[in-house]
């Protein structure tokens, strides 16, 4: 578009600018084709490939939008799927709820909830008229109209099917679909937060996912939850739509988890199962001692595939150059996700480093992994990055808050207590969760975690976190003391690798990286 004439480009946005005037659009663009995207967990997802024109006209529109969207977010307080979060930020905030918890002794439960088809399901009229009530700017929310009511045409390889007229369903796809999603249901939830949160309950969504959590006492959670689950499960009949199979809920305790199904069915309410642990946003989350790290083993496993057919490649440099590149984007990628929030066992550590090492450029068996990777990715190592990671998601995910602040103070020497009752080699099964792991990582690198913001360096020297002159949701810069940090991590790593057979000498890191005179 931008190597257009300048005549071509301005004729092009006369044409933008008469289809949001009108809400029209022409009808090479209302026809849209849709794939089917495995998930996950199992099934298939319709996704449109939406003309340029289409997507380019939200894009056109993004100022709108983006003012839209600060007064939203300003009264959506519930809504986790705003700018500067992520899923992985959110789930990893979740997980540290459950922990400090489980680790102050307090009751709690959530109610994970899951609209059935959700986009598939959703009147178009009903949608477009609770975004249009939320001051959505109102010409996109045309365009949108025309391109979500038009045919439909489903794409398998080279093959496509008779065309269809959907009745339901908002354009899975579309780049406006994600925000009145979230208006349709902001009634409901604006609703729920009004009558439950006074009681204890929070409703927490990204986009169509929901989770009510309640802590407390087991008696005030059960009742408290169980009438917000039954007020959620009833506005959403109302808007027209089911819920999900798959909705179940966790706890602190299965008599707790007895007495909220008990309360839900006799107010009629819909049948939620019982799990030990559930997946939220990519990750897993349960009580303490009922998690079970299904989704997480099941990543590692197809990172580690993935890195032995990258092996096929030509055993040449060149190629085995490609193959770590392609591995480093695409394999570990896929593997630290939710991964480096917690992290990993040695044995784990050590079978994905291996992995990564067979495909260096000159690596053999025999010969020093730890070298070959710090040749090749020089400070990268992934013994080093994935526990720096869950330092780093530390201070981005709950440093930052008071109140995250405050419980972590609170549940710290619990949970150190715990981890540090047991001798080094054990001490990873003691890790469930963001304030284990990060004490786990402060002692492997052979520091001293006085307090979750004041840790002693092998060296001796302090590190503390100011916290009188933080500021409320902003970053903090720790850039000092993650450095140190790494740096005694790489000092533990070179320090094993010298005790191997002909090591001697590589104590601090290989020759052609250590200061010479």
């Amino acid at each position: 578009l931008m190597r257009l004439p300048q005549a071509a480009q301005s004729e092009f946005l006369r044409m933008v600018d008469a289809w949001l005037e009108e809400g029209a659009l022409p009808w090479q663009l209302v026809i849209m084709v849709m794939v089917l995207l495995p998930k996950p967990a199992g099934g298939e997802r319709a996704i449109a490939l939406e003309p340029f024109c289409v997507r380019l006209v939200s894009r056109l529109c993004g100022e709108e939008v983006g003012s839209w969207s600060v007064t939203y977010e300003g009264e959506a307080f519930w809504d986790d799927a705003v700018r500067g979060s992520s899923a992985l930020r959110v789930a990893l905030t979740r997980l540290f709820m459950d922990e400090t918890a489980d680790l102050l002794g307090v009751a709690h439960a959530d109610l994970a909830w899951d609209i059935d088809s959700f986009y598939d399901s959703v009147l178009p009229a009903r949608a477009l008229g609770a975004a249009l009530d939320l001051g959505y700017p109102p010409q996109l929310l045309g365009v949108c109209a025309v391109a979500w009511t038009g045919p439909r045409l489903l794409r398998s390889g080279s093959e496509y099917s008779v065309a269809v007229q959907p009745q339901r369903s908002i354009l899975a796809g579309d780049g406006s679909s994600g925000n009145v999603a979230k208006c349709l249901l902001f009634g409901l939830l604006q609703g729920l937060h009004a009558g439950f949160v006074p009681r204890g309950v929070a409703s927490r969504t990204w986009v169509d996912d929901v989770v009510q959590r309640a802590e407390g006492t087991a008696a005030g959670v059960a009742g408290a939850l169980a009438e917000a689950g039954c007020a959620f499960a009833s506005g959403v009949r109302e808007l027209g739509l089911t819920v999900a199979s798959k909705s179940c809920m966790v706890g602190s305790s299965s008599r707790l988890l007895e007495d909220v199904q008990a309360r839900i069915k006799e107010a009629g309410g819909p049948a939620l199962t019982a799990e030990r642990c559930f997946a939220d946003l990519g990750t897993e989350r349960g009580p303490e001692r009922h998690r079970r790290p299904l989704r997480r083993a099941k990543r590692t496993a197809l990172a580690l595939r993935s890195m032995r057919r990258l092996r096929r490649l030509p055993k040449t440099r060149a190629g085995r150059r490609v193959a770590r590149r392609v591995a480093l984007a695409g394999a570990m990628a896929r593997w630290r996700y939710g991964v480096q929030g917690v992290g990993a066992s040695p044995s784990e550590l050590q079978a994905v480093r291996r992995a990564l090492g067979a495909l260096l450029p000159g690596r053999t068996a025999g010969r020093c992994l730890t070298t070959a990777l710090a040749l090749e990715l020089g400070q990268h190592d992934p013994a080093v990055d994935l526990p720096m990671g869950v330092v780093r998601h530390w201070f981005d995910v709950v440093a930052p808050y008071e109140l995250l602040r405050r419980r972590a103070r609170r549940s710290w020497e619990a949970a150190r207590s715990r981890v540090l009752a047991v001798p080094a080699a054990a001490r990873w099964r003691r890790v469930r969760g963001m304030v284990s792991g990060v004490i786990y990582v402060v002692d492997l690198a052979g520091w001293r975690a006085e307090g979750p913001f004041r840790w002693i360096s092998d060296e001796g020297v302090p590190y503390e976190l100011p916290e009188a002159s933080l500021s409320e949701g902003q970053a903090i810069d720790v850039e000092d003391a993650l450095g140190a940090l790494a740096a005694s991590l790489a000092r533990r790593l070179w320090r094993r690798a010298a005790a191997y057979w002909c090591g001697r000498g590589l104590e601090g890191g290989c020759w052609w990286s250590q200061a010479r005179s």
